[in-house]
């Protein structure tokens, strides 16, 4: 008898050795083979039941999906309207609710997975009503909510001044606002889009987003945090295409091409505005920097071209011309007429004419001695501690004289 129950046991636990749980999960599993389950099927296309009395909805989905990996039962327990299964929550006689968003009230009495679903929360308005599509608009206005629902429970805590009227379910609140029993409805944008399309409502529409987010989770009363523990470690291996699978057929007509659009939007846009903006920037420059560099170029062809102009005009003058520093010693530039009518080179490049004579003459300070001169010296002279340099093409004799202070150099 005893290996009958064991094997039992091991046959109950292989799905969920399959999830890597420990031990203390496993035990825990073993003890609960049946779980309480809180539904509201007034919620599609998150919970609700056909005319044959089959359950429907994305939470049902993964219902399904926890009673296969963990092989357990969960056992529907409906009470008559959302706010009711929150307080048999809160009082413990149900164990896990399936379709659930945190919110600071709920909190208190509850312990939460992470969100397996997120969608906007949406404002719907009708035609001919009012037209603002921002929340902060809609101050004076009747919004239907579903009561105790999450929106409920954000716009009562975060917008205290909104005038809030609370129906029993999704359809009710479309209906009184088709109605023009209120001025707008805030929910769920997968549940509201998909009752608008059940009950054929025309003239209402999605108006606009609130800043919130619904995060749909499960949840479990907080004595029973091993539950909610497993339950994201099996949330954690599923596979991008079984998620896919579960939320397709009820959320992922609505939810995939608004949130590729959204965050294409969103993120997408404004990078690329600033992609295109740095692209134009850097053009703009490049466009500047060539036309810098042509001006440049063009400006330095002009100088050169005017400096040719006037040595030109110089050089063909029959005249000697010549451009001293402003000591007035010194001949920084003489022309080439000046050797052919004064029968010896000019003295240039610092050098100086020694008077009543064809010599030039240089006087260098200590901090001057031996100047590179690349010419050899003649080898009839006497021992020199320098070299000389040629006089505009011209071959001449040095000399200098020692101390090295103030000598000078005559060619």
């Amino acid at each position: 008898m005893p290996a009958i129950v064991l094997l039992c046991l091991a046959y109950r636990m292989t799905t969920a050795l399959a999830l890597t749980l420990n031990e203390d999960e496993r035990t825990w599993l073993a003890a609960h083979p049946e779980l309480r389950l809180g539904v509201d099927v007034s919620w599609p296309s998150f919970e609700f039941r056909d005319e044959q009395g089959n359950d429907h909805g994305l939470t049902a989905a993964y219902v399904r999906l926890i009673e296969e990996r963990l092989d357990v039962k969960l056992q529907p327990v409906e009470p008559s309207n959302w706010s009711a299964i929150l307080e048999q929550a809160h009082m413990g006689q149900v164990d896990q609710l399936p379709g659930v968003m945190s919110t600071p009230k709920r909190q208190e009495y509850l312990i939460f997975t992470r969100p397996y679903l997120d969608l906007p929360i949406a404002i719907l308005a009708r035609n001919g009503g009012p037209q603002s599509r921002k929340l902060n608009e809609r101050y004076g206005l009747k919004i239907a909510v579903v009561a105790d629902y999450a929106p409920h429970e954000l716009l009562r805590q975060q917008h205290p001044d909104l005038n809030l009227l609370p129906l029993r379910n999704i359809a009710a609140a479309l209906q009184a606002l088709a109605t023009n029993q209120v001025d707008a409805m805030v929910g769920d944008l997968a549940s509201s889009v998909w009752s608008l399309r059940q009950l054929k409502l025309d003239g209402v529409y999605i108006s606009g987003e609130t800043l919130y987010r619904y995060q749909l989770a499960m949840a479990a009363p907080r004595g029973q945090s091993m539950l909610v523990g497993i339950l994201d470690k099996l949330f954690a291996e599923l596979s991008t295409e079984e998620i896919a699978a579960l939320q397709e057929p009820w959320v992922g007509s609505v939810l995939d091409k608004r949130n590729v659009w959204h965050e294409t939007l969103l993120y997408g846009l404004p990078a690329l505005l600033g992609l295109l903006a740095v692209i134009a920037i850097i053009l703009r420059i490049n466009r500047r920097l060539k036309r810098e560099m042509r001006n440049r170029e063009a400006l330095e062809q002009e100088l050169h071209n005017r400096e040719q102009h006037f040595r030109d005009m110089v050089e063909s003058l029959s005249a000697i011309t010549w451009e001293t520093e402003s000591s007035g010693l010194t001949y920084i530039y003489v022309s080439p007429h000046a050797e052919k009518l004064l029968g010896y080179p000019p003295c240039t490049n610092g050098w100086s004419p020694a008077s009543g004579s064809a010599t030039c003459t240089r006087t260098f300070t200590s901090a001057l001695c031996a100047p590179a001169w690349n010419n050899a010296r003649p080898a009839t002279t006497t021992p020199w501690n320098t070299a000389c340099s040629p006089l505009t093409g011209a071959r001449c004799g040095c000399a200098i004289s020692s101390p090295c202070s103030n000598a000078t150099t005559t060619r």
